[in-house]
């Protein structure tokens, strides 16, 4: 809309405005068409049976075995910067060195047991990739970030008798 003329009203002193409207659509069953031909499709999903549904979100994957595990993530640990007792800690803690996979009702994946609540963003495919989840772990501890795991949080309350690290 637009402001056309503007007088002033002798006997109120208001302002007069006249405005302008815009043409309105002549025939609303042409609207009513396009929405129907283009925007109310049909919803098109796949089902899966209930027996393949509950086996959706379990992944396969083979787990290495324990010193293969802690060997890489030493190995990187000390390429990053970061001490790799702090790190094998963690992840033996946390995977037994990818012997357990999953944790915490399912809401944890992985090596280094990411959270699948607190940290979406990181894929079921990367957590139970070594490579792909130590890559993310280690970033994230330099990041200052190590409190997050609870294993290494609680180290002193949970493993006393194991003489955690400092």
């Amino acid at each position: 809309m637009r402001e056309s003329a503007r007088a002033i009203d002798g006997f109120t002193g208001c302002a007069r405005v006249t405005i302008e409207s815009s043409p309105t659509l002549k025939t609303p069953w042409i609207a009513a068409a396009l929405f129907f031909v283009f925007l109310a499709q049909p919803a098109r999903y796949s089902v899966l049976p209930v027996a393949q549904a509950q086996n959706a979100s379990q992944v396969n994957f083979e787990p290495l075995n324990s010193s293969t595990v802690a060997a890489y993530v030493r190995q990187e640990a000390l390429a990053y910067g970061v001490n790799p007792v702090d790190a094998l800690w963690i992840v033996s803690h946390e995977s037994q060195d990818g012997q357990n996979m999953r944790g915490d009702d399912g809401q944890s994946r992985g090596y280094w047991m990411i959270s699948d609540v607190y940290h979406p963003e990181v894929s079921t495919a990367c957590v139970d990739n070594l490579q792909c989840s130590t890559d993310w772990s280690l970033n994230w501890i330099k990041a200052g970030h190590i409190d997050q795991w609870s294993t290494w949080k609680y180290r002193f309350e949970w493993y006393p008798a194991q003489n955690p690290p400092l």
